[in-house]
């Protein structure tokens, strides 16, 4: 499961004037044999899925199937923490260094603003419950075994 958060409710330079989203991509993923689309913000929910490039025109670039997925649809309004959340399924999926594409969209909802934005990102990796739940347990053992040591 990846999930990306998009805090966008104060676009600057070449997209001052950006108002929605209209399509994201993230490439160098590794390889996978499926994805979906489980958790996103107001009508992202319904965007449709492509292998294809991200380029001026949607999700009509060549294709990556397997490696990149491409995501567009209706536009969704720029907001602070809008979080999309994706889950793979078989191949070898690699999300340590993905390459986030996107494209915003001014206030009358067709004009695209500014350039394609591209970025590499830098990802941190999120501890699962299990490891908590273990090293809470291994901190408790210890303080156990301490004080059963000073009686």
């Amino acid at each position: 499961m990846l999930t990306l958060e998009v805090d966008a409710a104060n676009p600057t330079g070449s997209w001052a004037g950006a108002t929605s989203l209209g399509a994201l991509q993230l490439k160098d993923l590794g390889s996978f044999d499926n994805v979906s689309l489980t958790a996103a913000p107001g009508g992202a929910s319904n965007w449709s899925l492509s292998s294809n490039e991200l380029n001026a025109n949607g999700c009509t670039g060549g294709g990556h199937g397997g490696t990149s997925l491409c995501y567009s649809g209706a536009h969704v309004a720029l907001a602070d923490d809008m979080v999309f959340q994706f889950t793979f399924s078989g191949g070898n999926v690699d999300a340590t260094s993905p390459q986030l594409k996107v494209t915003m969209f001014g206030a009358d909802g067709n004009k695209k603003v500014g350039s394609l934005m591209g970025e590499h990102l830098v990802v941190s990796a999120v501890p699962e419950p299990q490891t908590y739940a273990m090293m809470l347990g291994g901190l408790g053992l210890l303080g156990f075994m301490a004080r059963r040591k000073r009686a």
